[in-house]
């Protein structure tokens, strides 16, 4: 009997019923046991003490394998959100920040990132700050850190909520 593609907890769920079929002592019922367990499992089990008994050793197998699917959701669920266009709109906020940190620091407008998130502007607007760099007293088209001369339409005049 093998595990196959199934759950520990199923198998040793399957491995259970037969083992009542036959009368196996305790360590032949833990070896064969064992040898049916996918691979995966078994890799895992080198780094532990083997319990002596079947039910110690179904337990610590159970929660092997759970922690293992728990792991394999956790990197499908990070692949997944790296993926998303949403998520990366979200790191390129947090990589390229509207407001630089440090007064050598990267310009605030990077090339491929040429407009403000919605939420982010209407911010900016309502807290009166600049819409290029996100700091206050002034407004774009008087921006030091985008350089003089430069005008947007309608940046210059505060917003009145």
């Amino acid at each position: 009997m093998h595990q196959g593609e199934q759950t520990v907890t199923d198998y040793a769920i399957d491995f259970r019923i037969r083992a009542r079929q036959n009368e196996w002592n305790m360590v032949v019922l833990c070896d064969a046991y064992l040898n049916g367990l996918a691979d995966y499992v078994k890799d895992e089990l080198v780094s532990h003490d083997l319990p002596t008994t079947l039910d110690g050793l179904i337990n610590l197998t159970i929660r092997i394998d759970l922690r293992i699917q728990a792991r394999r959701r956790e990197r499908f669920q990070r692949s997944a959100r790296r993926q998303s266009p949403q998520h990366r709109r979200r790191i390129s906020t947090v990589i390229n920040p509207s407001r630089p940190d440090s007064p050598g620091g990267p310009e605030p407008m990077q090339l491929g990132r040429t407009s403000l998130m919605p939420e982010e502007r209407e911010r900016r607007r309502q807290l009166n700050l600049c819409l290029y760099c996100g700091q206050a007293g002034h407004f774009v088209s008087r921006c030091p850190v985008k350089g003089r001369g430069s005008s947007v339409e309608g940046e210059d005049t505060p917003r009145i909520s």
